[in-house]
């Protein structure tokens, strides 16, 4: 019998902390009425407003925003983004994104095509450089589930302590900073502005790849990234791991699961 299971990625705007929860119903947040805008992009991702603040011009420019993220294969696995015109307290937006199996063991999980990314408060937010950061963010766990489970063929929430007991590992970074690599700072690689070009010219340290040492000296050596709507520290060594991640993504069909 075929399982499936639905995440429903949450990116809060308050306290800015994202959380991962299972769904099993539809989509949440449909909009009622016709849409105000949409754009097709040449993937077949559909960019849908019901913001009167967004026209058909100004989704084509998202979507060229979302390409400037880190991506890949995945992208194929993204079908929507839609604009709602109304806030919603606590959330700035949401990943919808589901995989399914049939083992028990889940040992053939894939991630099912359809993800769709939603992006709240359109009205006030109307322009691309504002809805950029949620929009990355979000994105981000797309690509984070995409490879977890391509590579590893594990559940995303079975990736964090598990794996790392599982490899030997104990003495790496434990699962609430794995969580928070996945979910609140990978999102950013890859968005060039915002390091300002002043990436470290050696790209080595990653989680699940330094030794206890060299990760204590790479976690004094932070920056401060300001997105529309976040101000996270970010380790040098995993905004500079990243640049490379989806190369080695490519070349060995998903980079190990522990480096998220």
């Amino acid at each position: 019998m075929k399982h499936y299971r639905r995440f429903w990625v949450v990116m809060l705007a308050i306290l800015l902390v994202t959380a991962l929860g299972g769904s099993w119903g539809p989509t949440a947040g449909a909009a009622s009425g016709k849409p105000v805008a949409t754009y097709a992009s040449p993937e077949r991702i559909q960019f849908v407003s019901y913001s009167k603040s967004w026209s058909q011009a100004k989704l084509k420019a998202l979507y060229g925003e979302l390409l400037r993220n880190l991506h890949g294969q995945e992208l194929a696995y993204l079908s929507m983004v839609v604009l709602y015109p109304e806030s919603k307290e606590g959330e700035a937006g949401y990943a919808d994104l589901s995989y399914s199996w049939t083992e028990d063991d889940r040992s053939d999980i894939v991630m099912d095509k359809g993800t769709t990314i939603v992006l709240y408060d359109a009205n006030r937010l109307n322009t691309v450089e504002s809805l950029s950061a949620t929009l990355s963010h979000e994105y981000g766990h797309h690509f984070t589930h995409y490879w977890l489970i391509k590579k590893g063929a594990q559940a995303p929430e079975q990736s964090g302590h598990e794996m790392g007991v599982a490899a030997g590992n104990q003495k790496r970074p434990g699962p609430l900073q794995r969580r928070r690599i996945r979910a609140r700072l990978y999102a950013y690689v890859g968005r060039d502005r915002n390091y300002g070009g002043r990436l470290p010219g050696v790209i080595r340290l990653e989680y699940g790849q330094a030794d206890d040492g060299e990760f204590a000296q790479a976690r004094r050596r932070t920056r401060v990234l300001r997105g529309d709507r976040e101000h996270i520290r970010v380790p040098r060594h995993v905004a500079a791991g990243g640049k490379v991640l989806l190369a080695e993504a490519e070349r060995t069909e998903g980079p190990a699961a522990d480096c998220f």
